[in-house]
């Protein structure tokens, strides 16, 4: 199995397609002119987060519907379980991170990025508790801290360490699903939590807000959200490919142009105040492409994992080899920013 040929298998079937159109054409019968495309059902396994305002908007608006879709989204609190509900059947689209991404390449190679949707560089926080003796980020020496594994906050707990010169052997770090990380900040041994919105609201609700201290760290990384497709979704269903882009297209446009009304949205489907939301707007990049400085960052975010034998691999795959670029090559192809 080469993932190169599916790509090359996909060209050939398109390029077939065409020149039966044009022969069609040719003798008088009208293909597509006079006819609607069918409509056509897809699953979205979606990580219900800010980052991923795109998909949310394309739903919301009805952008999806617009497109001939019968869009039935799965909802994952986290991008690393999104991807897993996808690689488990639950989904033929995955909006997923980079970093859960890199770590099922590891182990399978099945899939393909289509396109990037969103990227922001401060969304993540340490989140502690002013009670323990935390007031700066030098007190977190000693504390115990806990993150979702294998996940942007894991990145980001490890990234703030070094970045605060803080040594990971004097932490204890301990892993819990995303949705329990606020509960687990009430526990007698958790003094602080890797976290993002909405579970940074629901910490200072748990917590009390005079008792939370969050530290940012924007030099961290860069955490960015793609759409992930199967191969064979990808091999057997290009055009609807092309359909969700345009979908996504038309929310990025409206991102832009009614900002008031995307927060008012997203705020909703995350159940948190339109005001956290506003706070993060400004750093959401909400677009649809694929930009070289991705594949930078998640080549960085794999070479992480083997120097922290998160893997037992010791090799940074060509990830080249996991972004199909086709779909937005025929859709938007001024959004492709990698170097072929």
């Amino acid at each position: 199995y080469v993932k190169t040929d599916v790509k090359m298998n996909i060209k050939n079937r398109l390029y077939m397609s065409a020149g039966i159109s044009i022969i069609l054409v040719a003798i008088g019968i009208s293909v597509g002119g006079c006819q609607k495309q069918p409509v056509e059902k897809v699953t979205i396994a979606l990580a219900v987060e800010a980052i991923n305002a795109l998909p949310i908007i394309a739903q919301e608006q009805g952008f999806f519907s617009q497109e001939r879709l019968d869009v039935r989204i799965n909802e994952y609190p986290s991008g690393k379980r999104a991807l897993q509900g996808m690689l488990k059947g639950e989904g033929d689209l995955a909006t997923a991170a980079g970093i859960p991404i890199m770590f099922n390449t590891f182990k399978r190679d099945d899939f393909s990025i289509v396109t990037g949707v969103g990227a922001v560089d401060d969304i993540f926080r340490i989140v502690a508790r002013k009670d323990r003796g935390i007031q700066q980020p030098e007190d977190l020496q000693g504390k115990h801290l806990a993150a979702q594994e294998s996940s942007g906050m894991h990145f980001f707990l490890d990234s703030f360490l070094v970045l605060n010169n803080i040594s990971i052997q004097n932490v204890e770090i301990s892993f819990r699903n995303v949705e329990d990380l606020p509960e687990a900040l009430l526990e007698e041994g958790v003094d602080a939590a890797s976290l993002r919105e909405p579970f940074i609201s629901e910490a200072k609700v748990l917590l009390g807000e005079d008792n939370v201290i969050a530290f940012s760290e924007p030099r961290a990384f860069t955490d960015v959200f793609y759409i992930v497709a199967f191969d064979s979704f990808i091999q057997d269903k290009p055009e609807v490919l092309e359909r969700v882009v345009r979908a996504l297209l038309r929310a990025e446009q409206f991102a832009k142009t009614q900002p008031k009304q995307a927060i008012t949205i997203i705020a909703n489907k995350l159940g948190v105040d339109e005001s956290s939301i506003e706070v993060l707007w400004p750093q959401l990049s909400l677009e649809v492409s694929l930009q070289q400085s991705y594949l930078i960052e998640i080549e960085s975010e794999a070479r992480w994992a083997i120097k922290n034998q998160l893997t037992d691999k010791t090799e940074v795959p060509n990830y080249l080899d996991y972004i199909y670029m086709d779909t937005l090559e025929e859709v938007k192809p001024e959004a492709i920013g990698i170097i072929r």
